[in-house]
């Protein structure tokens, strides 16, 4: 038994770390771009690293160690990148013992840049850089930073027939190149939480009322008795109070006290959660790969405590004195 104490312990303060390392923010970015001609641009990325952070370069092997940084392009008119990512310094290299390979990265401030082709008068440029950063304690998860720059280039060429082949090669190989870190971007979100603050639903939300999310929610509830973990429940629990009290009156009295407490008791813990860690908290370890799967083994471990492959029970001196109230209160 006291295994399986050690291992919920386990998985208690895993959840939390995983909570606490998704609010944490140990690097701050200025991005900006600069056109250096007429038909050259670059985006310069610089990063203040927090001390005892560091952030893991863009030659960091992916399938041997954490996310490299890299740029993500979402939406590209007008431009197309050039090469890959240059830093004006040298990252630092060490074997690292826990992935088992050789790493580089970045601690303080470095600056990036990611040349650009202008092709059109006008350009639109937007993505995310995508980074891992670590200290000697914990990781947060591959991160996005955000980035969108408009313009004019009044400067742009058209293309000649005798470049035309060259564009063509250079086009081909750029949207392979864009379309590789889309798939690692896509892999990367996937232990990400859902981020809800910019999506089209969260703006909408804020131009309503309070009541009118209160009903919504109110209606959510309700749609959620439907599913089957709830709906069995609720025979097996009218039943409860009704066979516990032979007065109907005492009957629906304790389970109006039953209900409210629910209430109560998760009201005052999702107050207590957001005030210590920040309204977003909730939605990041509902969201999250990670605790979604360590939450998913607890159940599994449960679920073969039910079946009979091993027995859960509370401390003797706790079921004893759970039992003499009980006795006293019947």
């Amino acid at each position: 038994m006291k295994k399986i104490y050690t291992l919920i312990c386990i998985i208690v303060f895993l959840c939390i770390n995983q909570g606490k390392a998704q609010m944490v923010e140990p690097v701050k970015w200025d991005i900006k771009i600069e056109q250096n001609n007429a038909s050259e641009a670059q985006i310069i990325a610089t990063m203040k690293i927090d001390h005892g952070w560091h952030v893991y370069s863009n030659e960091v092997n992916p399938d041997v160690g954490p996310s490299p940084l890299q740029f993500i392009w979402t939406d590209m008119e007008g431009a197309e990148p050039v090469g890959g990512v240059s830093a004006d310094s040298r990252p630092h290299s060490e074997y690292d013992d826990m992935f088992g390979a050789n790493l580089s990265w970045w601690t303080g401030s470095a600056t990036i840049r990611q040349n650009l082709r202008l092709t059109a008068s006008k350009y639109h440029i937007q993505g995310n850089i995508l980074y891992s950063a670590c200290n000697n304690q914990n990781c947060i998860p591959p991160t996005k930073e955000a980035f969108s720059f408009s313009g004019t280039n009044s400067g742009a060429i058209a293309d000649t027939d005798n470049d035309q082949p060259e564009e063509i090669v250079n086009n081909s190989q750029n949207k392979t190149s864009v379309k590789h870190t889309e798939q690692a971007a896509d892999k990367a979100a996937l232990w990400q939480p859902v981020d809800t603050s910019s999506s089209s639903s969260a703006t909408t939300a804020q131009g309503q009322s309070m009541w009118y999310l209160f009903w919504m929610c109110f209606l959510g509830g309700f749609v959620a008795l439907l599913t089957p973990c709830v709906w069995p429940m609720i025979p097996m629990t009218v039943s409860f109070f009704l066979k516990k009290n032979k007065s109907r009156a005492k009957a629906i009295a304790d389970a109006v006290v039953y209900g409210i407490s629910i209430i109560v008791i998760y009201l005052l813990l999702g107050l207590a959660v957001s005030a210590l860690f920040g309204p977003q908290i909730l939605n990041e370890l509902a969201t999250g790969a990670v605790f979604n799967i360590i939450f998913f083994l607890l159940l599994v471990i449960f679920a073969f405590s039910f079946f009979g492959a091993f027995d859960i029970t509370l401390p003797s001196r706790l079921t004893n004195s759970v039992d003499s109230k009980a006795e006293k209160t019947t």
